[in-house]
């Protein structure tokens, strides 16, 4: 969470600086100099290497460089069809690298479901909440290279990149962070779809679920923003949430 502009002045200015951000962060929120928190995020953390995972046509990676990030972005999409739009989007990006294949908890190939629009296809099967977007509907599968992250980790991360995980998997997340257990000690921080109320996908994790398995690997919520709000039901689905280390 963000500190209005003349409290984090004050702060800075004041020779508690260092107490004051260690009692926010004691209590999971820290201070980000920046007007949209993302954007704080990479840079009070020196992100220089975004790990974009279940990356689409690189809607992710482009916004990013819209917000001023220059570092190295290696973008990990699984779909034949759609990884052919996304690296004609970083064709241009020397500095945006893309990989056809998913991550999960193992190495080997599987069968992903593709959705009508494919931001919602998974490996996993959805459930009936999902029903009330049309679009999700699965329409035809396809089979998969599939990876662990700490299979492949050495062949993008340099000793002293700062990391930012990003995984938008539609469910699969915890498959993905079960692949990286040795890769997130080198992991600053990691952005990716939380479920509130309900699972959408069968397996996902909710979201207290996640906040305690990656609490657990030293990572704490500091930001979180709503996705899908069903207006008909009150129901709020899907938010991002940003984990990072506090120490």
């Amino acid at each position: 969470m963000s500190l209005p502009p003349q409290l984090e002045k004050l702060i800075r200015k004041t020779p508690i600086e260092g107490l004051a951000r260690k009692i926010l962060r004691k209590a999971g929120f820290d201070i980000i100099r920046a007007p949209i928190p993302e954007v704080g995020i990479l840079s009070n953390y020196d992100i220089n290497l975004i790990l974009d995972v279940g990356a689409n046509i690189g809607q992710y990676a482009m916004r990013k460089r819209s917000l001023s990030y220059t570092g190295k972005i290696v973008s990990f999409e699984p779909i034949s069809s759609v990884f052919a739009e996304l690296t004609k989007n970083a064709a241009s990006d020397p500095r945006w690298q893309t990989v056809n294949t998913g991550l999960g908890n193992y190495d080997g190939e599987a069968e992903i479901n593709i959705s009508q629009w494919s931001v919602f296809s998974s490996i996993l099967n959805s459930l009936p909440v999902l029903e009330e977007y049309p679009e999700s509907k699965y329409v035809s599968q396809e089979k998969i290279k599939v990876s662990k992250l700490d299979s492949i980790f050495s062949e993008y991360y340099q000793p002293g990149d700062r990391v930012f995980l990003k995984i938008d998997t539609q469910g699969y997340e915890k498959n993905v962070l079960e692949g990286a257990k040795s890769s997130l000690k080198y992991i600053t921080g990691i952005q990716l779809e939380l479920s509130f109320i309900t699972e959408l996908y069968e397996g996902e994790l909710l979201l207290m679920e996640m906040v305690e398995l990656l609490s657990k690997q030293g990572f704490t919520l500091v930001f979180l923003e709503p996705l899908n709000h069903n207006l008909i039901s009150g129901k709020l689905l899907q938010g991002d949430g940003i984990f990072v280390r506090l120490n």
